[in-house]
């Protein structure tokens, strides 16, 4: 395959000598990597993956942790060894950050947010401004998903009946351990409408959900299954709009087909822009790429 590669490099020098033959190939030729699945064994992942693990770290952490810590990465992260250790890193800080504040953190609540905002960005941001805002049953969205996977994982570390005060507190120790998202959802406020509402929030947010569904319907988006919140344009099959209980998401899919978050878009206060995206497929393509080539390069996503 080297050999190949300085024959392409050398006869593109030759013929085209204004350019560099590495440039001229890498653009042509890109050959992805995927990070295999470890095979983890639950006795003694952590002290594989983490060195001294027993010694320096296993004093510090609840017990029961590595359980814990074996459910997320194998339930959330895949068995991906960067993202198993960014998980620990990030839990070990935060939980060392509750003890220096005295505060009361269930630490496998601790350790399961951690895992979705890892493995899931855009549930979790919708996750937390659900919880910003007070919503009545800000779990609902995660147990109830359409995406197996994450109804699985969701339903291990969460209970439906928790409430956002509940939550509140964990949310606040773990908001900037993920990367940051375009256009974040992630707010502890909300703007209320020019008109009131009767019912509030919530009730602005179902009548925005609405023009957002009717939007989609009158300007060709399918449901990429019945009863899924996902929409799509036939010619455009890298978009979608995703609908959350407080945001609306415009994600792009990338080569190896995980959909990343371009825009997310408050159904509180943000709805007009979501309709004029929604009216107007080449801006959403134009907003959404624009979205997420911020954080990840331009050659991991196909041309829309």
């Amino acid at each position: 395959l080297a050999l190949d590669y300085e024959v392409l490099v050398n006869a593109v020098s030759v013929k085209y000598p204004h350019v560099s033959g590495h440039v001229f190939i890498e653009k042509m030729v890109q050959v992805p990597f995927r990070v295999p699945r470890l095979e983890l064994t639950q006795a003694t992942f952590l002290d594989d993956l983490v060195p001294n693990w027993t010694m320096q770290h296993a004093g510090s952490v609840p017990g029961g942790f590595a359980d814990v810590a074996y459910e997320v990465s194998t339930l959330g992260l895949g068995a991906n060894p960067r993202q198993i250790k960014r998980f620990i890193n990030s839990t070990l800080v935060l939980l060392r950050v509750a003890e220096q504040k005295a505060l009361s953190v269930d630490p496998d609540l601790l350790a399961g947010v951690v895992g979705l905002q890892l493995k899931w960005p855009g549930e979790y941001q919708d996750f937390a401004d659900a919880v910003m805002n007070d919503d009545p049953s800000p779990v609902s969205g995660l147990v109830e998903a359409d995406e197996p996977e994450l109804q699985r994982y969701s339903k291990r570390f969460f209970r439906t009946e928790m409430t956002s005060a509940e939550l509140r507190p964990v949310l606040n120790l773990t908001h900037a351990v993920g990367p940051a998202e375009a256009a974040s959802a992630y707010s502890d406020s909300i703007v209320a409408p020019s008109v009131p509402i009767p019912g509030g929030a919530t009730a602005l947010r179902e009548v925005n959900r609405q023009r957002v569904i009717d939007a989609l319907a009158a300007n060709g988006f399918g449901q990429i299954r019945p009863n899924s919140e996902a929409y799509y344009l036939a010619d455009r099959p890298n978009l979608r709009v995703k609908i959350g209980k407080t945001v609306v998401r415009f994600e792009e899919r990338d080569i190896e087909g995980e959909w990343r978050l371009g825009v997310s878009a408050l159904l509180t206060q943000d709805v007009d822009y979501s309709l004029t995206l929604i009216a107007n497929p080449e801006r959403l393509a134009q907003d959404v790429r624009a979205g997420v080539t911020k954080y990840f390069s331009p050659d991991a996503f196909v041309t829309t």
